[in-house]
């Protein structure tokens, strides 16, 4: 008990005190949004239509859906409906017996002495049966697959999730332990080194666990003693990260294998990345939608709350650009848009841009802009003239499209240190970092959201088509 209430109390303020939504861009000019304020939209997925695979391939989530709040994610769905058809179509109970009954039998456990009662020409094993069966149908599902496109926020919903539980605000008289996991420190492959043998032999998850959460007043064997694992919750973000190690990762077939022997868990990823084989392992699949009208509203709010001159105009923007606020359903492009929208000559070209010619790649390829604009700004000292500080910031650009592609080609989302160190010829790191597009990741690197990495991968593979045609096309004039 002892062990438990330490790890208890040490996960309850460690999640608590992660109340900031983290920032995009690193920069102390930007304010960072309380997590108080986070808004999102989900969607419990209640069947799957014909096209559901070829939807997925492309990051979309189609079938019948229904809106759910996000504390009842586990709740049974439909209730009612599904103990009504129960007795009518299995078992011929008449309709005004079961609404008579419906009602007690949601609201009481012991449902034995109810159904003796009222359906009397059952046989006692027939109503042991019908109780356990609507018992099942009232059961909280355990498993939870959340799904969402580039950019929707599945990250940000599992630091909601970790923080409201920390704040004694969700599911506290479901979960003593919740422990947030991210996947993606599996493609640091020297993550194991952190442990003793012993320690990986008898029990790799907690391991793992305890390098995600990077606690120092934690020990691996206090999680591995934790002895009511139907009392933990684990929240797994990023598998799309992490899907191409399936094949021939021990660590993640071990790991994987053992999360799903706990009853309670919500896993993040892209649907693309989900194949059959996983998909079974969830009882319920939840869409995270993003934002509506009101969440890019609240938000713009937010972040321009003491620039009204700046806030109004933007709101105003997006109320008669209906093509570019529909790209802020997802909240990166939203948080993008706020970014850019005080730089005067970026405001100007996006206001007089119209509706139909607006598209994702504009609005990544302003952010860049902005980002190599407050670069020079910043180091202008540095530079001759405009000419040497523009071919420097080609450079630049050039080193992070090109271990983008690498990257993505090889270890996912990780970029890492020696694909750096073979790739920067004479650039300073730091100064590649200050740019805004790359962070440190522990030994290694990583862009700012996958979004951009995947958008300057597409870019070094454009170029790289393009320069391939010219070269032919050379070729073949002088042949």
């Amino acid at each position: 008990m002892q062990e438990k209430t330490k790890a208890f109390n040490v996960l309850k303020t460690l999640y608590s005190f992660q109340d900031t939504l983290p920032k995009l861009i690193e920069d102390e000019q930007i304010k960072a949004l309380s997590l108080d304020e986070y808004y999102i939209k989900l969607q419990i997925l209640l069947s799957e239509d014909n096209d559901s695979v070829k939807a997925a391939l492309h990051d979309k989530v189609t079938g019948e859906k229904k809106p759910v709040e996000i504390e009842n994610i586990f709740k049974a769905i439909d209730v009612e409906n599904r103990i009504r058809e129960l007795l009518e179509k299995n078992y011929q109970v008449r309709e005004e017996i079961i609404n008579d009954i419906i009602k007690p039998l949601i609201e009481e456990e012991n449902k034995l002495n109810l159904l003796y009662r009222n359906i009397p020409n059952k046989s006692e094993s027939e109503i042991k049966y019908i109780a356990e069966s609507i018992n099942r149908i009232q059961a909280d599902v355990g498993k939870v697959l959340l799904l969402g496109g580039a950019g929707i926020g599945k990250t940000t919903l599992m630091h909601y999730l970790s923080y409201k539980w920390g704040k004694d605000n969700l599911w506290n008289d479901k979960f003593d332990y919740v422990f947030r996991i991210k996947l993606k420190e599996l493609l640091n492959e020297n993550w194991s080194r952190e442990y003793e043998a012993k320690e990986l032999r008898q029990n790799k998850l907690a391991c793992f666990i305890h390098y995600c959460l990077n606690l120092e007043n934690i020990e691996p064997h206090e999680i591995i003693n934790i002895s009511n694992k139907d009392r933990v919750l684990l929240l797994l973000d990023g598998y799309d990260e992490v899907a191409f190690l399936s094949q021939d990762n021990r660590d993640y077939r071990d790991i994987m294998e053992a999360v799903f022997q706990y009853k309670n868990v919500i896993m993040s990823s892209r649907p693309n990345a989900i194949t059959e084989n996983i998909n079974n392992k969830f009882e319920r699949k939840v869409e995270n939608t993003g934002w509506d009208s009101e969440g890019i509203k609240k938000y713009v709010y937010k972040s321009f709350e003491y620039d009204k001159e700046f806030g109004t105009p933007l709101k105003s923007f997006l109320d008669t650009h209906s093509q570019i606020k529909e790209i802020c359903e997802a909240p990166i492009n939203t948080a993008i848009i706020c970014l850019i929208w005080s730089d005067q000559e970026i405001r100007q070209n996006l206001q007089t841009t119209s509706n139909e010619n607006f598209n994702i790649s504009r609005l990544y390829s302003e952010i860049i802009n902005w980002l190599n604009n407050r670069h020079l700004a910043k180091n202008r000292h540095k530079y001759k003239n405009k000419t040497e500080a523009n071919n420097h910031l080609k450079n630049i650009m050039s080193f992070l499209e090109q271990i983008a592609y690498e990257s993505l080609s090889t270890r996912g989302k990780l970029v890492e240190s020696k694909l750096v160190e073979s790739k920067k010829n004479t650039l300073d790191i730091d100064e590649v970092i200050e740019q805004g597009l790359l962070r440190r990741e522990g030994q290694n690197y990583q862009f700012i959201h996958l979004t951009f990495q995947e958008f300057l991968a597409a870019r070094h593979l454009k170029n790289q088509l393009l320069d391939n045609y010219t070269k032919s096309k050379a070729a073949s004039f002088y042949r």
